[in-house]
Order: structure tokens, then C-alpha cells, then sequence
């Protein structure tokens, strides 16, 4: 029985070792993998996809399970089903074959509420994790170019290189430790008082977190921990708490940023929004 090998770096497949036989994934801004290269980086294999993950073309014959959105984890079966941890997802249909979990939260068969091109779910629940793409030079993390027209008309601008690098910081440390469900608005704005604000997202786009140019100059240690802040008390909302106690947003936030920085895993923000509710502290 052959034996295979994979080499995860942040949670994503990056190569696996079938029987000595070395294939790096090449994967696309969504996370399907488009081509293995072998160790001279010559490509060996190549897939492209319909928007809802039928295979297109394929060129090849390694046997990878791991191929639309595969290298965040979604597994194809020989048989064309595709696990995605929490529920099965068929292609065919472009839908779950099992009620989302958090139903009735989350619509009970929709995939990423129909953004298949920009968002993935790599949970499963209904949580699609937050994907970056670069439009026109602006990153854009689960937005619309037509979206960062709308907030440059109102004051807005793109963040500036240091700053994208700072923004970039906190989402590495985000996604490590298990917080990829927050997602920041792709542009700086102006909030008055405020170094941070969310707002719900469109659909199953869950909360947005938006920073102001103040945010920028808070202290390394608290920059992060602002927006796990904000995300945390947005989405505690969405969660039917309408008003959640600031004293255990802030314990929670100081808790979740805590373990960030350390590298552990923390729950998820629905999972803290409950703890939240039932008045249980870090």
C-alpha cells in the first residue's frame, strides 16, 4: 500500500512524499492547486475548475486527493465526493449534502453564499475563510473592487507598504492560531475617535473589521489585540448578544491575542461569543 507524506506550513499543503516521489502544490489565490512540480520545478500535473470545483482540465497522472481548494483541505475520494471536515461538498450541485451545523444561523446547504470564486469554507460550518486577491494593486480580503471605489469615495485610501505589512502581521498570527474568520476591510478610513471598527459582512462574509490611520501608531502589542476586539464584539452581535459585556470582550481579546502570540490554537469566535453569553471568563 503506497504511503504519502505531507508537508503543511500554516495550515495549507505545500508538497507531499508519495513513495519518494516529491510534488510541490502550486495553488491558486482561492487555494486550488493548479500544478505539481517535481524537485527540478519541472510541472508534472496541471488543473484548472468550474467556479463550483468541477474539474475543467486535467493533465497528469499523480493520484493527489487534494485538488479544488485542496490545498486548505479539501479531500476528493475516488469516487469525486469532497470532505471538507465538517460536511461533504459535491460539486455537481455547487451545494453541502448535509445541513450546515450552525443552521439556522447559516443557511442550511448554501457554499460561501454563492461566492465561489473569492471565499472557501474550510471548516465546513459556514465560516468561509477569508481569502486575499489582489485587484487593480489593492489587496482585498473577502471585498469587491467595486467595494474599495465605494470607501475611497468616502475618505478612504489604500494602506500604504508599512502599513500593509503591519495588517499583514496580524492576519499571519490570525490564521496560525485559528482566527481566520476575521477580515479587514481593504482600505484605511477615517472612524473620528476610533483606531478600529466592524460592521457585519454581506451575507456569509460574517464581520469586517476596518482600521482608522490612528491604528497604526498603537503600540505593537496592541494592535492585534484591537481588532480581535472589534471582530469579537461584531460578531458576538451577529450571535443575538445584543449588547456583550466590554469587560469580558476585553479579558477575552487580551486571552485570544495572548495565545495568538504564543502560537497556541484558540476557540472559535462563535465559540467565545457563547462562552461570552453564559458569562464565562478566559
Amino acid at each position: 500500500m503506497p504511503t504519502v507524506r505531507y508537508t503543511v506550513m500554516d495550515g495549507e499543503i505545500v508538497s507531499e512524499n508519495r513513495n519518494g516521489t516529491v510534488r510541490d502544490y502550486v495553488p491558486d489565490p482561492l487555494g486550488s492547486t493548479v500544478a505539481l512540480l517535481d524537485e527540478n520545478q519541472n510541472i508534472t500535473d496541471t488543473f484548472s475548475y468550474w467556479p463550483y470545483g468541477e474539474e475543467r482540465t486535467r493533465t497528469g497522472t499523480t493520484p493527489t486527493p487534494f485538488r479544488f481548494v485542496g490545498t486548505l483541505g479539501y479531500y476528493r475520494d475516488s469516487s469525486g465526493r469532497t470532505y471538507v471536515r465538517a460536511r461533504e461538498y459535491q460539486q455537481t450541485y455547487g451545494r453541502w449534502m448535509t445541513v450546515d451545523p450552525l443552521w439556522p444561523e447559516e443557511p442550511e446547504y448554501a457554499y460561501t453564499g454563492g461566492q465561489v470564486t473569492s471565499l472557501a469554507d474550510r471548516s465546513g460550518a459556514g465560516l468561509p475563510l477569508l481569502v486575499w486577491l489582489l485587484v487593480g494593486g489593492a489587496i482585498l480580503i473577502g471585498g469587491t473592487a467595486a467595494g474599495v471605489k465605494c470607501a475611497r469615495d468616502r475618505g478612504c485610501r489604500a494602506p500604504t507598504e508599512s502599513e500593509r505589512k503591519m495588517l499583514a502581521d496580524c492576519w499571519t498570527k490570525f490564521k496560525k492560531c485559528g482566527l481566520g474568520e476575521l477580515r479587514f476591510d481593504p482600505d484605511v478610513c477615517p472612524l473620528g475617535e476610533a483606531n478600529a471598527e466592524s460592521q457585519p459582512g454581506i451575507g456569509s462574509l460574517g464581520c469586517i473589521v476596518r482600521v482608522d490611520p490612528k491604528w497604526f501608531k498603537l503600540r505593537a502589542e496592541d494592535r492585534c489585540r484591537t481588532l480581535i476586539h472589534e471582530g469579537l464584539h461584531c460578531f458576538c452581535r451577529l450571535w443575538g448578544e445584543e449588547n456583550p459585556r466590554h469587560g469580558h470582550l476585553y479579558n477575552w481579546a487580551d486571552e485570544l491575542n495572548r495565545r495568538c502570540v504564543a502560537g497556541k490554537r484558540v476557540p472559535s469566535l462563535a465559540e467565545v461569543c457563547r462562552r461570552i453569553r453564559s458569562g464565562v471568563d478566559p
